[in-house]
């Protein structure tokens, strides 16, 4: 069974800056013939020491605390970008790491993948999504598998066909059209299954159905119970597109 990870990105910390500021002092030496009588001069080089004038040490204040402030400047902006991500990690998107291939070819092995969490906050799950959950088996676990059965239907699989009836058990799709599965055969001679998706709940199966531990599975550990089915609060996001090791936006699929 697979797990998603989802990463946490901690940003590193800022290595200390260690800047030298080096004062200037001006020395009341005694004037002498070759010295110039100007007092804007800056530096003056004598015998390996390096004096400077009144003005200079001004400029030198002046330039301490601009690089002062700008330093705040850089903390202060780190540290709101790190505020900002961490709001965005925790309630807006999802980076999530796939480690098997139980959604090929949609998600090919080792993906990650951006979800949207806010994606159902307004408006319900269709047929079609692909979806980040819960473990049913076990919350600690996190999936991500393809909505195929929604609340009230009752949903018929039977010769590597998915077949969608309503409540009042008269036929609303069948046989679906999967274009995304990565096999066209993925069901044994004689195999079926018949669930009952509880009104407030999602049948969920994977698109590498020979490969996937999905609705399927926990039908066999447990039978045609609500555990087996997904609870709208246990989606954590819908799926968006995955950026790596390629890119592809996830379409939303229409079934006819």
């Amino acid at each position: 069974m697979e797990k998603l990870n989802q990463e946490n990105n901690e940003p590193k910390k800022n290595e200390d800056l260690d800047i030298e500021f080096i004062e200037y002092s001006y020395g009341e030496d005694d004037e002498s013939e070759g010295m110039k009588e100007s007092s804007d001069i800056d530096v003056i080089d004598i015998d390996g020491e390096t004096k400077g004038s009144s003005k200079g040490k001004g400029k030198d204040d002046k330039k301490k605390a601009n690089v002062k402030k700008d330093i705040m400047s850089w903390v202060i902006m780190f540290a709101v970008a790190v505020g900002i991500a961490a709001f965005i990690s925790k309630f807006v998107l999802i980076n999530a790491f796939i480690p098997t291939g139980s959604m090929e070819n949609t998600i090919p092995t080792k993906s990650r993948l951006i979800g949207l969490r806010l994606a159902y906050t307004f408006s319900e799950p269709e047929r079609g999504d692909i979806i980040i959950f819960k473990n049913p088996s076990d919350p600690e676990e996190n999936y991500v598998k393809r909505i195929i059965g929604l609340p009230g239907e009752k949903v018929v699989l039977e010769n590597s066909q998915i077949y969608v009836y309503k409540a009042d058990g008269s036929l609303k799709y069948g046989p679906l059209e999967e274009p995304y599965l990565k096999d066209d055969v993925w069901m044994s001679l004689g195999e079926k299954y018949e669930f009952n998706v509880p009104e407030d709940r999602y049948l969920v199966l994977g698109d590498n159905r020979k490969k996937s531990a999905d609705a399927r599975t926990w039908y066999r550990m447990k039978g045609d119970v609500d555990e087996i089915y997904i609870h709208k609060d246990k989606i954590l996001a819908k799926a968006l597109f995955i950026y790596w090791n390629s890119f592809d936006i996830f379409d939303d699929v229409k079934y006819d």
